[in-house]
């Protein structure tokens, strides 16, 4: 038996940056991955991804605003600053303003005009879920490593540890 219940759901996104899916849940024979295999079958796993552009940064724009970088220049090229109109909220900004409490422990580097403590409730190497007020739904972007074209061509992004 289902229950349906109108509770918001958390949400954790793991933004994995230059690496394929090679892992236990999506059918690799040779991975060892149990705590991603775990997380995968209890949550919702998508099998049909695409990046919207070929580096990380221009793609982190897309994720962050839902705009693809190549329409919206600068965001499509390296170590550019593109502008965020008034009406280009970001998806921080959308779930907070319906009660999310959202965080995010590394990756700032959105091609934009993005000033990451105003649009995260916390956004630092140490922000925690488990800092949310007691009920409140909490969603979390972690992008656990940084890829080569980051330790090619990113300097040390605000002084925080990669």
């Amino acid at each position: 038996m289902t229950t349906v219940t109108n509770a918001r759901p958390n949400s954790l996104w793991i933004v994995g940056e230059d690496c394929p899916p090679r892992f236990g849940c999506y059918g690799d024979q040779l991975a060892r991955t149990p705590h991603l295999d775990s997380l995968a079958g209890r949550g919702t796993l998508f099998e049909y991804a695409y990046s919207s552009a070929p580096v990380c940064a221009p793609s982190r724009f897309s994720l962050i605003t839902g705009i693809p970088s190549e329409s919206h220049a600068p965001a499509n090229e390296m170590r550019a600053v593109a502008p965020l109109p008034a009406w280009m909220p970001t998806y921080p900004e959308i779930l907070r303003g319906v009660g999310h409490y959202c965080t995010n422990s590394s990756k700032t580097d959105y091609n934009a005009a993005v000033d990451e403590h105003t649009v995260w409730n916390e956004c630092s190497p140490s922000a925690h879920w488990r800092d949310r007020p007691e009920g409140m739904p909490s969603s979390r972007c972690s992008t656990p490593s940084r890829g080569p074209e980051s330790r090619r061509r990113c300097p040390p992004c605000a002084s925080r540890p990669p």
